[in-house]
Parts: structure tokens; sequence; C-alpha cells
């Protein structure tokens, strides 16, 4: 497999089924389980900190983050989010269950924003690894905070 095709398999039915699950956790588990994560501590903490503080997820897959945004911080906007994943299955269940103005798909090859907006907070998690290059990556998201 070439590089060029080294990301299909983030559109398939399968990748589709495997991020899923997230969503059909009540919010009392989802919120235990994915608040035990220590980055996710981390960014919960900086955002109570910072009411009005803009986040964009790099690799958002269907939308787990906002949901649990949503779930744990009073008066969260919504707004103040920008989700993007290479997958447009993902993609489109996250416009499904949260709307259409808080997710987009984007290229990986560049990782250019469609807008020229600022965000406080830049967060990507478990995207890294799956990389060709990660270092190149990693250059492209501290280029977007």
């Amino acid at each position: 497999m070439g590089k060029e095709n080294s990301y299909d398999g983030w559109n398939t039915s399968e990748h589709l089924n495997a991020f899923d699950k997230w969503h059909s956790y009540s919010n009392f588990y989802f919120n235990f389980l994915f608040g035990s994560y220590y980055e996710i501590k981390q960014l919960l903490k900086i955002i109570k900190n910072n009411r009005n503080s803009s986040v964009l997820e790099i690799g958002c897959a269907s939308g787990y983050l906002l949901r649990f945004l949503i779930n744990k911080i009073t008066r969260f906007e919504s707004k103040n989010y920008l989700g993007l994943d290479i997958s447009k299955n993902t993609i489109e269940m996250a416009k499904k269950k949260y709307g259409h103005e808080f997710f987009q798909v984007i290229d990986n090859k560049n990782l250019k924003l469609k807008d020229n907006l600022l965000y406080d907070i830049v967060f990507s998690r478990d995207t890294v690894m799956h990389q060709i290059d990660p270092y190149k990556f990693l250059d492209k998201l501290i280029s977007l905070s």
C-alpha cells in the first residue's frame, strides 16, 4: 500500500463502528470512563479555569470530546469548539449527533483550516501514532496553535 492510500481505512464502516461505542454509553458511564484519561482531566481543568477558551480538536472522530465538554462544563459554549478529522464517516456521524457547524473533514496532507480563526487550545489525542511521518504531523499541529 502506498502512502497515498495509507489512510483509506479511516473511511470504512469498521472504523466508524469502533468509534460509535462511545455513543452507546450512558452519560454517567461515559463521563466516568472518558474523564478518567489524564489528558482529558487536564483539558477539563484548563477549560474550567478559562471558560471562554476555544478548542480545536484534530482527530475528533465522532465528536465524543464535545459530548464530554457539554456534559461536564456548565454553560460550555459549543460554538467555541471545532472538531476536524480525516474520516468522512465519523464526521458525518458527529454532524448528525451534534450539528454541522462543529465538525469538518480535513485533508491529512496539509492540515490547513478552512477559516483563519485562532484557537486557544489545539487538542489532539491518539493521532500521532497513526501518522506516516509523525514529526511532520507534530510540526503541523504546532503551527495550528
